[in-house]
């Protein structure tokens, strides 16, 4: 190994543990203070590590919520989510990639003009649109809202993109319907046997 290649090398490999340590210290310095009272966290200059370490913190932190409530909460809306952006997100991906349809570009472009507005600008009409329709504090609140992405639409679209159109014209000759041909794994076992597009 010459002499510049070992040089490359090693600032390639101090920018990345440089990157590394960057990436992780919040963490660390996440669990060293939660670990500290409060004069230990008013502390200056702050110390890195506790001395001693309240273990306490985190029993006295259980009893404050019902938090065994908040991680069932964000279970179910985290796989809510998950199933619906995957469903509707595969329809549009496969309308947008393989079929032919007056309009189909330019719906493409506003789906894609989405990602440039932010989240933000949606609450409050979200908040007052489910109000009246009775859905506040309800799983439907925190999930309808997430159902289907502008970013998630794209990243499947791309995804079609790379299967060939003549495995989707095989798939029809066999007899697979739309909804077929984007959940095979949904449809009767016979045609998961002679479909193109399943993958065992």
């Amino acid at each position: 190994m010459s002499a510049r290649r070992a040089s490359v090398r090693a600032i390639t490999l101090a920018a990345l543990a440089l990157v590394a340590i960057a990436e992780v210290f919040p963490y660390v310095w996440m669990i060293s203070t939660s670990l500290k009272d409060m004069a230990g966290v008013t502390r200056f200059p702050p110390a890195l590590w506790p001395a001693p370490p309240h273990w306490e913190n985190y029993a006295k932190a259980w009893a404050s919520g019902p938090f065994l409530r908040y991680a069932v909460n964000n279970a179910i809306q985290t796989v809510g989510i998950l199933v619906c952006q995957l469903f509707f997100g595969c329809l549009a991906g496969f309308a947008f990639s393989k079929l032919r349809w007056r309009g189909r570009d330019a719906c493409f472009l506003v789906v894609i003009a989405c990602l440039i507005v932010p989240p933000q600008v949606r609450f409050v009409p979200l908040y007052m649109l489910f109000s009246k329709l009775g859905l506040l504090n309800t799983y439907a609140s925190l999930i309808v809202p997430y159902a289907v992405s502008a970013l998630g639409t794209f990243l499947i679209r791309d995804a079609f993109l790379q299967v060939s159109n003549d495995i989707v014209d095989a798939a029809r000759v066999d007899g697979a319907g739309t909804f077929t041909m984007i959940f095979p794994m949904w449809s009767s076992s016979s045609f998961l046997v002679t479909s193109p597009l399943y993958l065992p």
